[in-house]
């Protein structure tokens, strides 16, 4: 099945009758992805020239042509530019009542990849006034150099589900990245893929 343009509708994680629905949204093609497409090789996310990768004008093309199940109670946005950039896209023809900014969507940690390492927190402030930032003041992410397990990304993604169902979010976009996405719902999605999982929402 075709995943982009489309969804994948997986099955319900739940068989209660209260369900909420996650729409899980890859980033649009950044800059890191056309390098590693050219060099074949690791070097393209290592490389300090794509720290905090942005979208490719390509990728804002995609961006620009997902259609989306809205209007969102909630949206969680990875703390990278490329899913900021894809979200600020997106939400100009899907309605969207709050958005959160979160550190807990981030690509998978580890191996010395630049690309996935965050501007500060007042740099993307600057850039994205509209958001909310779930995001500690004046911190600086701690970069690990050994890869952060499927598990653990997994955990991650928990973490901000638990969240927006104590919010009482009944429709839930989170707009995230390739092996986050993949560690919790199985789906490898193309750039601006996306997917829908059910879960259990609190009575």
């Amino acid at each position: 099945m075709s995943i982009f343009p489309g969804k994948t509708n997986l099955a319900s994680r739940n068989s209660a009758s209260s369900i909420m629905k996650v729409t899980f949204v890859r980033h649009g093609e950044a800059a890191h992805n056309v390098s590693y497409t050219l060099r074949q090789d690791e070097s393209a996310y290592t490389d300090p020239v794509h720290r905090d990768a942005p979208l490719t004008a390509q990728g804002k093309l995609q961006a620009e042509q997902v259609k989306l199940e809205g209007p969102y109670d909630v949206a969680f946005v990875s703390s990278l530019t490329r899913t900021l950039q894809t979200f600020d896209i997106i939400r100009m023809h899907t309605s969207c009542a709050k958005a959160i900014v979160t550190d807990f969507l981030l690509e998978r940690q580890g191996g010395g990849h630049i690309c996935n390492q965050r501007r500060d927190l007042d740099t993307l402030q600057r850039k994205f006034p509209d958001f909310e930032y779930a995001i500690p003041p004046a911190s600086t992410r701690h970069y690990q150099m050994e890869f952060e397990t499927a598990e653990e990304l997994r955990e991650r993604v928990r973490f901000i589900v638990d969240i927006a169902r104590k919010m009482g979010g009944e429709n839930v976009l989170m707009v995230s990245h390739h092996d986050v996405i993949q560690a919790y719902t199985g789906q490898s999605l193309p750039n601006c893929g996306y997917c829908v999982v059910e879960e259990t929402s609190l009575s």
